[in-house]
């Protein structure tokens, strides 16, 4: 029983082997993702982003009194960014984090214009837009309006356009990683000429 004991010891602190076939599994399959990447902080990267993203729409209302929903397409592209500044999840996982607060920046993205039209009718202090956003939510009235306005579709076309923009976004940096983490893993397999 002691010489089986000592046996496994000793195959435990043996040095692997130091060939070719010892190389780690670098393949596309071992990498489902950012593993080192955690949920706070790809929720904290994506807030900061949807925050981002309203800014073009508001400052847009703000200096012509009016919506140019081209730029709600900003609001998943401003999420994707703030994700990854924060090194947040890559993938299925950043995906999803972009899908949903994009969702949530799309409403946001609309009462900050209707607060800044608000802010711009009654004359207030700008410093007023946020307070006054944040006043709206679950009074302004939004999702009681008729869905197939022109007030509601082309946002919402625009933010999936934005959504997809940030999907081949993440899909082509994950492809980028794959391919470079492959190529590391195919030169360290070769022999030196």
């Amino acid at each position: 029983m002691a010489k089986e004991n000592d046996l496994k010891k000793d195959q435990i602190t043996e040095a692997p082997p130091q060939d070719a076939s010892a190389v780690p599994d670098m393949s596309s399959a071992a990498l489902a993702g950012n593993h080192e990447a955690h949920w706070p902080i790809s929720v904290v990267g994506a807030f900061i982003g949807m925050l981002a993203g309203t800014l073009p729409a508001s400052i847009w209302a703000l200096v012509f009194g009016g919506v140019f929903t081209p730029l709600y397409v900003f609001v998943p592209l401003f999420i994707y960014y703030g994700i990854r500044i924060f090194r947040g999840y890559d993938g299925r996982r950043g995906f999803v984090l972009t899908l949903i607060f994009s969702l949530l920046g799309l409403y946001l993205t609309a009462l900050s214009v209707l607060a800044t039209v608000d802010v711009l009718r009654f004359k207030m202090f700008i410093l007023n837009l946020p307070l006054v956003t944040i006043g709206m939510i679950g009074k302004s009235g939004i999702p009681s309006s008729p869905f197939l306005s022109s007030a509601n579709v082309f946002p919402v076309v625009f933010t999936a356009i934005g959504v997809a923009l940030a999907y081949e976004l993440l899909m082509k940096r994950r492809r980028d990683a794959i391919a470079e983490t492959d190529a590391a893993a195919n030169s360290k397999t070769q022999p030196e000429a």
